[in-house]
């Protein structure tokens, strides 16, 4: 049984190699045009009934956003608007699935960091789950996760408070504080002992 549950994990193994090739295959052979019809209807395909097919998916997506994200600055809203709702459908937030399509968004996020972090601010609140777990997956993010924070840092000094009613821009930022940051705090404190970390200046700065 467990010989074969070995082989069966190293066909899956092979199999996700595979789509990485011919991801890159396909930033060669694709067009522009090709690829913005692309891209929208390959993150639809994230929450197959297949498992291993999701996976797939998502590593395909990450091959062709390595290479290609800087092309979708036309139709980025589009992207993030379907990997929202494709989250929004999972019901398992800690899947291989989630992690890989996550990961993927935080690849697309790299290329047009503000662009994406502008838009998830103007969500409605309270704050979807789904844009709770993204930003989660941002700040865990190496390469994105100061500047995850100097962005939320900057939004709440920017930002004029109102004394009458809920200001969006700054609810937002604590909504997703209390999630996302806490984590960073955490990892960083606890793990790589540092004592001083920007992560203080975000509650009080």
């Amino acid at each position: 049984m467990r010989r074969k549950q070995m082989g069966t994990e190293k066909v899956a193994e092979t199999r996700l190699e595979l789509v990485v090739h011919l991801a890159e295959i396909l930033c060669k052979l694709t067009s522009a045009s090709e690829m913005q019809t692309l891209l929208p209807i390959l993150i639809r395909g994230v929450n197959d009934s297949d498992e291993q097919a999701c996976l797939g998916t998502c590593k395909a997506l990450q091959g062709l956003l390595r290479e290609r994200a800087n092309e979708t600055k036309e139709y980025l809203t589009e992207l993030i608007k379907i990997n929202l709702e494709e989250i929004r459908r999972r019901n398992n937030d800690n899947s291989p699935v989630s992690k890989q399509q996550l990961h993927m968004v935080c690849i697309l996020t790299r290329e047009h960091f503000d662009s994406v972090m502008d838009y998830l601010h103007k969500v409605p609140i309270p704050v979807p789950r789904e844009v709770i777990l993204l930003f989660k997956a941002l700040v865990e993010d190496e390469p994105l996760r100061k500047k995850v924070i100097d962005y939320e840092i900057r939004a709440i000094n920017d930002t004029p408070i109102s004394m009458t009613a809920i200001t969006p821009p700054v609810h937002i930022v604590m909504s997703i504080a209390m999630f996302s940051f806490i984590y960073v705090f955490i990892e960083i404190h606890f793990y790589h002992k540092l004592k001083t970390i920007s992560f203080f200046f975000f509650f009080y700065n």
